[in-house]
């Protein structure tokens, strides 16, 4: 674990590896355990990593610029947003990821099947399109698994979904709000733009790469099976300070 704080630059590079405790198999981070060492940040400015699992260590952020990445999961890793401003990514299920949207913004995107990803649906075999939002309309396909396109136009709101087979790409635009996603399979890219906010979050397997770009903020955090590695990047107003502590 590198820290390391200059006059108007600050960049953070913290990695963590499998632990050699006996009691523990992974670090935590933001924990009150007093084997392992503590890793918490309460500012506005830095995310908050905290690990409650036993097999994957969680990523979570409690502010509202940045997403929710949480793992409560055995084989695949969960990525929530409890923000108003961006969409929730949660999965539940043991083969394909959940893309669920609690906003009134966004379409409601759920997967409870384990062959093929259903969107607000009920059903074993074939995928629906619900919005429960008084701005969009209902599409929900009964008949076959076959490819739907819908794009809809509502104010200064543009919608585009596609789907087929395990196929589901998004496309949003809201003002100054792009958001696209895009799920194959097991595989999540998330790309968002908000004014200056810029995050690209990919999920394949259990391997999360986050990059965050927010005005002079710049945040890189990958999470590959026990490996977790963050690199941060801005600002900051602190004083001449060079820190390092390593974790083995």
């Amino acid at each position: 674990m590198q820290a390391k704080v200059r006059d108007n630059s600050y960049i953070s590079v913290t990695t963590l590896q499998q632990s050699h405790s006996a009691q523990r198999q992974f670090l935590h981070l933001c924990d009150n355990s007093l084997q392992i060492p503590h890793l918490c940040d309460n500012s506005s400015q830095f995310l908050h990593l905290c690990d409650n699992s036993s097999q994957f260590p969680h990523l979570c952020d409690n502010s509202s610029q940045f997403l929710h990445l949480c793992d409560n999961s055995l084989q695949i890793l969960h990525l929530c947003d409890n923000s108003s401003r961006f969409p929730h990514l949660c999965d539940n299920s043991s083969q394909f990821l959940h893309l669920c949207d609690n906003s009134s913004q966004f379409l409601h995107l759920c997967d409870n099947s384990l062959q093929i990803p259903h969107l607000c649906d009920n059903s074993s075999r074939f995928p629906h399109l619900c919005d429960n939002s008084s701005q969009f309309l209902h599409l929900c396909d009964n008949l076959h698994n076959s490819y739907i396109s819908v794009t809809t136009l509502h104010n200064s709101y543009i919608s585009v979904t596609t789907l087929h087979n395990s196929h589901i790409s998004v496309t949003t635009l809201h003002n100054s709000y792009i958001s696209v996603t895009t799920l194959y399979k097991s595989y999540i890219s998330v790309t968002t733009l908000h004014n200056s906010y810029i995050s690209v979050t990919t999920l394949h397997n259990s391997y999360i790469s986050v990059t965050t770009l927010h005005n002079s903020y710049i945040s890189v955090t990958t999470l590959h099976n026990s490996h977790i590695s963050v690199t941060t990047l801005y600002k900051s107003h602190s004083a001449n300070m060079t820190e390092t502590t390593e974790v083995s």
